[in-house]
C-alpha cells in the first residue's frame, strides 16, 4: 500500500485523503513545510502532492529543499496556470505538475506513474560501498542517489525527467540534424 504524504494548507486535503484512501493508499497530511518535514522524518513516505501556495513557506522552496535530502518523488499541485512555474517546479525536481482544478482519476493516475517509474530507483539502493557513477568531462552523476556534481562538488539538482533521459540518445529533427 503506497504511503502518501499530501501537504496542502486547502480542504482539498481532506478531499484527497478520502479520495486515495478508498484506491488503497496510505496517507499522512500536513499543512505546511514544518509538518511536511516532521512527517518526512517520522514515516517512509513513497510520494508526496505538495501544493506552490503554502502559508510561510511556498512548495517550490519547500521542493528545493526536499530535493537535497530526499529522492521521494512528488508531484506539484497548484491553481497557477502560468507555463513559467510549471517549468520552475520541474527544474526544481518535481517529478510532475498537476493544476487545479483537476480529475481525482487523473492524479491517481499520475501518482501510480510516477509511482512506476521510480519504483527501481526508490526500493533497491546500490550498497554505499558499490554505488554506480556516471563521469563525463568534470561532472558525476551519483546514480543510486540521483545527484549531478560538478568538479567543485557542487551539487546540481536534476528533475526525474532529467534524470531518466541520461542514457537516451539525442533526439532528431525533421531535417535530420541532433535536436
Amino acid at each position: 500500500m503506497p504511503h502518501l504524504l499530501i501537504v496542502d494548507d486547502d480542504d482539498i486535503r481532506s478531499l484527497l485523503t478520502n479520495f486515495f484512501k478508498k484506491h488503497s493508499h496510505w496517507v499522512t497530511v500536513a499543512a505546511d513545510g514544518a509538518t511536511m518535514f516532521a512527517a518526512l522524518e517520522r514515516h517512509p513516505i513513497d510520494l508526496v502532492i505538495l501544493d506552490v501556495m503554502l502559508p510561510w513557506e511556498d512548495g517550490f522552496s519547500l521542493c528545493q529543499r526536499l530535493r537535497t535530502t530526499s529522492h521521494v518523488p512528488i508531484i506539484m499541485l497548484t491553481a497557477v496556470t502560468d507555463h513559467t512555474d510549471r517549468t520552475v517546479g520541474l527544474e526544481l525536481g518535481a517529478d510532475d505538475y498537476v493544476i487545479k482544478p483537476f480529475d481525482q482519476r487523473e492524479l491517481l493516475a499520475r501518482v501510480k506513474a510516477v509511482l512506476r517509474r521510480t519504483a527501481d530507483t526508490l526500493a533497491a539502493p546500490a550498497p554505499s560501498d558499490i554505488r554506480p557513477m556516471i563521469c563525463f568531462a568534470d561532472w558525476h552523476l551519483d546514480v543510486a542517489r540521483r545527484e549531478l556534481r560538478s568538479s567543485d562538488n557542487t551539487l546540481v539538482l536534476l528533475s526525474g525527467g532529467e534524470f531518466d533521459i541520461r542514457g537516451a540518445p539525442p533526439a532528431r529533427t525533421d531535417t535530420g540534424s541532433i535536436a
